[in-house]
């Protein structure tokens, strides 16, 4: 799958590199999640598109609850028990960045409330990991270029600063299920 940052909207590639379907019902595709066969793209209005892998509409876009979301992430499909579905990214009347979490049913399961500011680069703000076991968490990326790591369950478990400007992040985990960032 493919997201433009234009008006281009999103597209399927073949692995040969052929193009399977796209579409420019949506203004920009710049945030795509995968999920089974659904594919989410959030829009600059912060609305959810959804379609299916053939590239078929499923439902009208809407928003999550009652927040615009602006980025869409979504954890592998390694042992379908993960609480979290979707990740959604927005922002409160202040401009803080917090993540929403939405289960199966679209209903949101938790919230997390980033740092204040504005990211000085462009980067992939959540991350899937499994650094403390198969059951999974999420690494978020803050303003400041702090690092929260939060439980799939939308538990807190730990956030610290680095010093620098973080242009990336990936968390892997280790045989013995202590991982490494």
């Amino acid at each position: 799958y493919v997201g433009f940052n234009d008006p281009g909207g999103c597209a399927r590639i073949s692995p040969t590199g052929q193009m399977e379907w796209s579409t420019t019902t949506v203004n920009s595709g710049r945030s795509m999640a995968i999920a089974g066969d659904e594919v989410w793209v959030a829009s600059d209005q912060g609305l959810i598109h959804r379609f299916a892998s053939d590239g078929a509409p499923r439902g009208t876009p809407q928003m999550l609850g009652k927040r615009p979301i602006h980025a869409v992430f979504s954890p592998p499909l390694t042992n379908g028990h993960q609480a979290t579905k979707w990740l959604g990214l927005s922002h409160s009347l202040q401009g803080r960045p917090i993540a929403f979490a939405f289960g199966a049913e679209l209903k949101e399961s938790w919230s997390y409330g980033l740092t204040e500011g504005r990211y000085p680069y462009p980067v992939p703000i959540a991350q899937w990991t499994e650094l403390l076991g198969p059951s999974g968490q999420w690494l978020l990326v803050g303003p400041d270029s702090s690092v929260h790591l939060v439980q799939d369950d939308g538990s807190f478990q730990d956030s610290f600063g680095l010093g620098h400007v973080i242009r990336g992040i990936v968390g892997h985990p280790t045989s013995n299920h202590h991982g490494r960032l």
